[in-house]
């Protein structure tokens, strides 16, 4: 649970025309206003999947999260750099979830990214067993 207070005006102000990416957005706004916070593990929520929820739904949710973006971009400074790779990783994956382009040719476009995720996997891989 997330104390009222703590949420960044943003997110109040700034409302997302297609449901999907909100918490995403919560999330890295609270990343970058440096808020602390700790992880309960103790269930306080559950998610019902009603069948219609937006995370069923890749081209909406890619759509919310280019929108969730362009709202973090327009309003915290400081993170253009991360923002233009994170915006190739939008394209990268909308490319061959929605296009059905070529998983490798993408990431040898974008071999940064490719370099990142596989290090990611890697270590994902060998430290969370």
């Amino acid at each position: 649970m997330i104390r009222k207070s703590a949420i960044p005006n943003i997110w109040l102000e700034k409302t997302l025309k297609t449901n999907g990416a909100d918490d995403w957005l919560l999330w890295v706004l609270l990343l970058a206003k440096n808020k602390k916070f700790t992880v309960s593990f103790v269930t306080t929520y559950i998610h019902t999947d009603t069948g219609t929820n937006t995370s069923k739904n890749k081209d909406e949710m890619w759509k919310s999260t280019e929108e969730a973006l362009e709202i973090f971009r327009l309003n915290v400074h400081g993170y253009n750099e991360l923002c233009r790779v994170f915006e190739r990783r939008i394209k990268l994956i909308e490319g061959f979830q929605l296009e059905n382009k070529n998983k490798i040719r993408l990431y040898l476009q974008n071999i940064d990214i490719a370099w990142y995720v596989l290090n990611y996997k890697g270590i994902k891989k060998y430290l969370f067993k």
